[in-house]
């Protein structure tokens, strides 16, 4: 009963009110629009007419169908893996050169400039290494002397978006891990060094495990935007050529809005947010298992 009063007294009415608005405003923005895109999934609709035909599973059973959706799919999956591992490895390097940084001035330095590309819009960083491979006035072909169609090609298409990727979020990461290397006790370093353990034993030993809790936040959060990249593809390729940078936020964001296909669009939201769930929860079971 004395609970029931402080949830339901004034003071706690008073914190509801100021809570309200807020409360309201993520409803309206993430519920609601998350309730009616999983009842479009169940039908047929371009966004103009007045009603909408309900065809039951079929837009989730033409996925099955979608050759484009596999090779989008196949797409998705290459570039979330590479940069799960490539962008993963790189940040650990980083951080670990980062905390071994004796000058405090110069260690900032780094930090505040590992952490300056996140902040720059994907739609920025797209511009900025479009023009990087740019074939005529490109500074990358400036540099090698060459005129290279880089996004045009279907041999380095989806590599120069990787770098691009890369460059925008592996100093974010770092700085996850350079946290994450903080909070290992020097103790255990001084353990180890009178083990006899040399930089290498107490790298793979001590300080791997020890980053465990930070790598599974690190490798989950990559995989997710991994899973969900679109203003990076769409701005650089648009899915080109011929499909071959082509991700399934792009065809979603094509078939929604350039075909007139929003049921179709919203089946192929909840199957990623489907593939995004269980990949998560198969990675975390793994993690939670070994420990």
């Amino acid at each position: 009963m004395d609970r029931i009063k402080r949830f339901m007294g004034k003071d706690a009415k008073i914190g509801y009110s100021f809570l309200a608005p807020a409360l309201i405003l993520f409803a309206l923005l993430n519920i609601y629009p998350t309730i009616y895109s999983f009842i479009l999934s169940f039908h047929k609709w371009n966004g103009l007419d007045p009603h909408m035909d309900f065809v039951g599973i079929s837009n989730y059973l033409e996925i099955f169908k979608d050759k484009i959706f596999h090779k989008a799919l196949l797409n998705t999956a290459f570039f979330s893996v590479f940069t799960v591992v490539v962008q993963s490895f790189l940040a650990l390097l980083l951080a670990v050169f980062i905390e071994n940084v004796r000058q405090k001035k110069l260690r900032a330095f780094f930090r505040i400039t590992y952490y300056f590309p996140a902040i720059i819009s994907p739609v920025v960083v797209a511009l900025i290494w479009g023009w990087m491979f740019h074939p005529y006035n490109g500074a990358l072909n400036n540099i090698l002397n060459t005129t290279f169609f880089w996004l045009s090609d279907k041999r380095t298409v989806m590599p120069a978006i990787l770098i691009a990727n890369l460059w925008q979020w592996t100093g974010y990461n770092a700085l996850i891990f350079s946290a994450g290397l903080q909070s290992v006790p020097k103790e255990i370093y001084e353990a180890a060094d009178i083990d006899g353990a040399n930089a290498w034993n107490k790298f793979w030993h001590v300080t791997i495990p020890s980053l465990k809790p930070v790598a599974s936040v690190v490798i989950v959060t990559t995989l997710i935007n991994g899973i969900k990249v679109f203003g990076l593809v769409q701005v650089m390729t648009a899915g080109g050529p011929n499909h071959l940078s082509e991700v399934m936020t792009t065809w979603l964001y094509k078939n929604a809005f350039g075909l007139g296909r929003l049921g179709y669009a919203s089946a192929m939201g909840y199957v990623m947010t489907f593939i995004s769930f269980i990949l998560t929860f198969i990675y975390l079971k793994q993690v939670n298992k070994n420990d």
